[in-house]
Parts: C-alpha cells; sequence; structure tokens
C-alpha cells in the first residue's frame, strides 16, 4: 500500500512515468519479452524522444504586458476573452491564490518533472549502455545533464522568486529530484540558490563532453548550447561578466542568423505553409531547439497588446509581417488596431544565436563597451527590419533601453521569456513595469512589479499529495 501510494505521488508530480519503467524495479523481475534499454541505439532513441523535444508551457506568457484579449471576437473563430480557458483567464485577470483546480493538470510543472525524469533515468543508465565508446557514452549524459538544467532553469524561474544573491539562500526553491528511483521521500523545496548551483554545476558538467555540433539535429545539444544556457542562466542571476563570456564563446561557435526580410506570408488562410519561413531543421537562428507543448505556441489564440506593438516599426519590421496579422485566415478583423500572433513557425524556447547577441549588448551595456553592445544590437536588427538605420549610441543607459525594447520584440510571444524578464528586471528596481490588463466587464486590473503573483503556485494537488514538506509560496 505505501509504495503504491508512493508510485501515485511520484506521477503526480513528475507527469507521465515513461514506458521503461518495468516491474524489475517494483518486484526485482523481468518479464518476459520487456523491452529494455541496452545499446546507444536504446538510449539514442530515448535521447530523441518527442517529450524531450518540448518543455514548460506559454501560460506566464498571458500575465505580462504582451498579450491582449478582445472582449468579443473580432472575426468569425478569432479569440476573445470569455472563450479562454478558466486558467488563462485567472493568469490574465491577476488572480490571486491557485491557478488550476484539481481537473486541470499545470502542463508546465507535469511536463518539466517528467523530462526530468527521462533525464535521470538516462543519466543513471546510460553508463550501462553496450555496443559503444566511452566518449560515446558521455556525450549521452552531457546531453542528459544540459536537458536537465534547462528543465530546471524554467521550474526555478515560474515556481520561485527571482534569483537575489543577498536572499537565494533561504528562499524556497523547487524540488530537486535526481534519481529516477520511484521510492523518493516527501517533496520539500531546495533553496533558490542550491536549485542555481546545481543548474550551472549540470552546464559545466555537460560542456566537458558535448559535440561540437549537432548530433542529427538541432534538437540535439551542442557546445554552442551549453555555452548558450550558461550565457542565460548568468544573465538572470545578474552574473553580467559571466553571461558576457559564454554568449560571447556561444556566438563564435554559432554566429548566423536568419534573415528575416527575405521572407514573406505566401497564404494568410493556411497555418502550416501561411509563410515561407524556413521548417525547424533549416533555421539559422536555431542553436537547440526546444518547442512548447503545442508546438505552435500560442499561434491564432492571442493578440497583441498596443503596448507592444507600439514598439515595432509595422511597415519594415519582418518579425510583424511575418508573424502577426490583422485577418483571421484572410477575414479582416472588426476591430482597427489588432494584431493576432499567426506565426505557424516553431517559436523556440531553447537557445538561439538572436538571444545569444542580446545577451551579449546587454552585458556590455551595463558592464562593458557601450559601443560593442550597438554593434550587436545593430547585427541583430539588420536580419529583421528593412532599411534599417544602424543605431550610433554611445551612452550606456540609451543603449541598455534599446537592448532591452529589442529583447521584448525578438522574444514576443515566445513562451516564458518575456515574463521572465519582467520578474528580473523589476526585482533589478530600475526598469520597472506596471502591467495592466481589462476584465470582461471593462474595469481594468493592474499588476505591480515585484507582486508575489509573479510566482506561479505548485499545483495545489501536489501540494496536497505532499503535505507538510511541499509549502506553497503566498500569492
Amino acid at each position: 500500500m505505501l509504495k503504491r501510494y508512493t508510485i501515485i505521488r511520484t506521477a503526480l508530480f513528475a507527469g507521465l512515468i515513461p514506458l521503461l519503467i518495468s516491474c524489475d524495479q517494483f518486484l526485482g523481475i523481468r518479464p518476459k519479452g520487456a523491452l529494455y534499454p541496452e545499446t546507444l541505439a536504446d538510449y539514442e532513441a530515448l535521447l530523441n524522444n518527442n517529450n524531450l523535444k518540448k518543455s514548460t508551457d506559454p501560460y506566464p506568457l498571458f500575465l505580462t504586458d504582451d498579450v491582449y484579449f478582445v472582449s468579443e471576437p473580432a472575426a468569425k473563430g478569432a479569440p476573445y476573452l470569455a472563450g479562454q480557458d478558466e486558467y488563462i483567464r485567472r493568469v490574465y485577470l491577476f488572480a490571486s491564490g491557485d491557478i488550476f483546480d484539481d481537473s486541470k493538470d499545470d502542463i508546465f510543472w507535469k511536463g518539466n518533472y517528467g523530462n526530468i525524469y527521462r533525464y535521470n533515468v538516462l543519466i543513471s543508465s546510460v553508463p550501462h549502455a553496450t555496443d559503444c565508446t566511452e566518449e560515446e557514452r558521455k556525450a549521452l549524459i552531457a546531453e542528459a545533464r544540459l536537458g536537465r538544467a534547462f528543465e530546471y532553469l524554467g521550474l526555478v524561474n515560474t515556481y520561485a522568486a527571482p534569483y537575489d544573491p543577498k536572499t537565494a539562500e533561504k528562499s524556497p526553491g523547487v524540488p530537486l529530484v535526481l534519481t529516477p528511483d520511484i521510492d523518493v521521500p516527501p517533496l520539500s523545496r531546495a533553496s533558490v540558490q542550491k536549485c542555481y548551483e546545481f543548474i550551472l554545476s549540470e552546464i559545466e558538467e555537460a560542456l566537458k563532453d558535448l559535440p561540437d555540433t549537432p548530433k542529427g539535429t538541432v534538437f540535439r545539444a551542442s557546445k554552442a548550447a551549453g555555452q548558450g544556457l550558461l550565457a542565460r542562466t548568468l544573465l538572470w542571476m545578474g552574473d553580467y561578466k559571466g553571461a558576457l563570456e559564454a554568449a560571447n564563446a556561444a556566438i563564435s561557435l554559432h554566429s548566423e542568423m536568419d534573415d528575416l526580410n527575405k521572407y514573406r506570408v505566401v497564404n494568410e488562410k493556411k497555418q502550416i505553409g501561411r509563410s515561407n519561413v524556413p521548417d525547424q531543421y533549416s533555421r539559422k537562428d536555431h542553436i537547440w531547439l526546444r518547442t512548447l507543448p503545442y508546438v505552435y505556441g500560442v499561434s491564432k489564440r492571442v493578440y497583441a497588446s498596443k503596448s507592444l506593438l507600439s514598439i515595432f516599426d509595422l511597415e519594415k519590421d519582418a518579425r510583424i509581417r511575418l508573424f502577426f496579422s490583422n485577418t483571421h485566415f484572410g477575414t479582416p478583423l472588426n476591430t482597427p488596431d489588432t494584431y493576432i500572433y499567426m506565426a505557424f513557425v516553431y517559436d523556440n524556447i531553447g537557445i538561439g544565436s538572436p538571444e545569444m547577441y542580446l545577451t551579449a549588448a546587454e552585458c556590455e551595456a551595463r558592464i562593458g563597451s557601450a559601443e560593442r553592445a550597438c554593434t550587436l544590437l545593430n547585427e541583430v536588427r539588420r536580419h529583421r527590419i528593412s532599411d534599417v538605420q544602424p543605431l550610433a549610441l554611445t551612452d550606456r543607459e540609451e543603449v541598455m533601453r534599446e537592448v532591452l525594447l529589442e529583447r521584448r520584440r525578438e522574444f514576443a510571444m515566445k513562451g516564458f521569456l518575456r515574463f521572465v524578464d519582467l520578474r528580473r528586471l523589476n526585482h533589478e528596481g530600475k526598469y520597472l513595469t506596471e502591467v495592466s490588463h481589462e476584465a470582461l466587464d471593462g474595469t481594468i486590473v493592474k499588476l505591480s512589479p515585484n507582486d508575489p503573483r509573479y510566482t506561479m503556485p505548485i499545483p495545489k494537488k501536489v501540494i496536497r499529495i505532499n503535505a507538510g514538506s511541499l509549502e506553497q509560496l503566498p500569492r
């Protein structure tokens, strides 16, 4: 009975128990005909599993200043606030307390911990793989370590407070589950500091053995991916010197970007094939591809806010032309000056070269050369905006403002990246943003900087199952 309880509890927090969990781990026997990963090919297949290609969930995006919902459909079938799932309305209207009830899973939590379980299996089992060299084993483990670090970085930046070196040692983070053993003790939060220390150690260990180039497709990791994830982690920690070094290293390994000015919308009425932007395997932007659970993310589900639209050149910026539309599959919207997100591309929440340029630019603007920050920023802009005039700024603060605007443009609607930027910049105290959304009755609800509602609640079914050991943060 106790073992059954443990299995159920673990399944609820971690998501889906993979099929490779077998009866011998429960009973010490090996069922006849059971399939077990043994060879290098078996483990390669596990690493190529579709579940590991997807991560997080876009719902924290609905809390940001990038999204907007109209009160009534702007065209037949177009999104509107009352037509959203209850949990999306709760996030969008800054509800306190729980986001999900017991009838609906938190896909972010469930998916990330499900992937962590798979990576735990790989890390613990690959040393026993047959028909391979030690170098091949190390490379597989390195990819699994990087993947595990990526999942934890998403979790700690969603379900815990932003990193602050003054408080991180005592601030509750997320549970660190590091083995595939189903008989884990009740879950408890590691500190934010411990979470980040673990993430950094995983990345550093992975970098020793990651391949120079991805094995097969950009869903597989490389040294550039490792440096990129290190740069993202250190930036979010406020270690700008370290983040700059890692971003520079990533750029040295993968400097290419897609010139979006070359592409166009070929059929407004389509989803797949709406534009001729290259597919996910051919994008130069992608260093390490990770998609949202729905690979087209929030396409056709949300409008760009007026605040977001105001920072784009609507005529020249290819990101507006390619990824947003003032029609709904060719039907003009009946609301003036509104644009639906209609990208229908594989948005990358993993590591991309534009993010590395912008990370290096931000760090240069903060602690280094304003001129180099401008050069890096101009490199992104010329790949996104037609006939763009290069910026020639020398004032550090002016460059910094432009970098932050470009981050917002580049990451618009791409998962939780704007969400994390709002959290870290608000916490810094210098670049504060108050987010305002309109409720169905026309009232305006506001989210102040550093509001506790910026931290998502752990699903209450997980809190209940781990009662007495896993605390919920107030919000």
